[in-house]
Parts: C-alpha cells; sequence; structure tokens
C-alpha cells in the first residue's frame, strides 16, 4: 500500500469518531476527579488492571 494515497473519507471519520469519543471519555473523568475533589488516580488504575 502507497503512503501517499488518500485515505478513504468512511476511514477518515471512523477515526475520528474514536479520536473524539477517547477524548470525550478523559474529559469526563477528569470532571469527575474536580468534582469529588479528590485524586481517583489509584481508584482508576485498579479499574483499568480488573478489565484486563
Amino acid at each position: 500500500m502507497n503512503n501517499e494515497e488518500p485515505i478513504p473519507p468512511e476511514l477518515q471519520q471512523m477515526l475520528e469518531k474514536r479520536e473524539n469519543e477517547e477524548r470525550r471519555q478523559k474529559k469526563i473523568h477528569v470532571a469527575r476527579e474536580r468534582r469529588s475533589g479528590e485524586d481517583r488516580r489509584d481508584e482508576s488504575d485498579q479499574q483499568t488492571e480488573s478489565q484486563k
């Protein structure tokens, strides 16, 4: 596959949608931390470990 080929619009949209969803989830997580007024990173680390 040649790197100079244009990316199909469908694929570009899928990639952008995924990036936007990831960004939104991070924003929500940060907002939750601020709202609770405490650092919840330890808690989220445990959750990600159990998901694996």
